[in-house]
């Protein structure tokens, strides 16, 4: 399925609950906004198109009863922001209050890649080793590692952090709820 922005009507909301098209919208938002941040034409989609896009999505997420997706968060964040990035390096952890993980910014997609890692497992299944092992051998979308971890004993340290965040077990229960098993 291809990511495609959403239709915006003045007065009027499709109404969608399929978790893989709003995700998809979301994504597609995501890449619109940051390509408008990034000087591109707007080719019917300004960035005031994009912020009624987000606030409809918004509601399909929550008329469907589904957790909102990283992208449509980070999508959030930028725009109320307006940055892109996800923190300054040279800024205090209390100055970067607009980030959407507790990790640093280069492991963020692994963060997140682990958090639907495990919820898509069933709550016995899941274990530091099979959330560790996924990471060590998953892909960013660039073909990088999802972990710079040069060893599976390092991803299993990684993993054994998050675990201690609260943030992180909030979230895999989350998503568990909307899987379906």
């Amino acid at each position: 399925m291809s990511d495609s922005l959403p239709s915006v009507f003045r007065g009027c909301a499709v109404d969608e609950d399929d978790p893989a098209v709003l995700a998809g919208q979301a994504r597609a938002l995501w890449e619109r906004w940051q390509a408008l941040a990034a000087g591109a034409p707007k080719q019917g989609y300004s960035k005031t198109t994009v912020k009624a896009a987000i606030v409809q999505l918004v509601e399909q997420y929550v008329s469907a009863e589904l957790p909102i997706p990283y992208e449509l968060g980070r999508l959030v964040r930028a725009v109320l922001t307006g940055k892109l990035k996800k923190s300054d390096p040279g800024k205090s952890d209390v100055e970067n209050v607009d980030t959407v993980s507790p990790v640093q910014a280069a492991k963020d997609e692994a963060y997140w890649a682990a958090i639907l890692f495990e919820a898509d497992l069933k709550a016995d299944q899941a274990s530091v080793y099979a959330v560790a092992k996924h990471l060590f051998e998953g892909k960013k979308k660039d073909g990088k590692p999802l972990l710079g971890s040069s060893s599976l004993e390092a991803a299993k340290a990684t993993v054994t952090n998050w675990w201690k965040i609260p943030h992180y077990k909030t979230h895999v229960r989350l998503y568990r709820r909307r899987s379906p098993k």
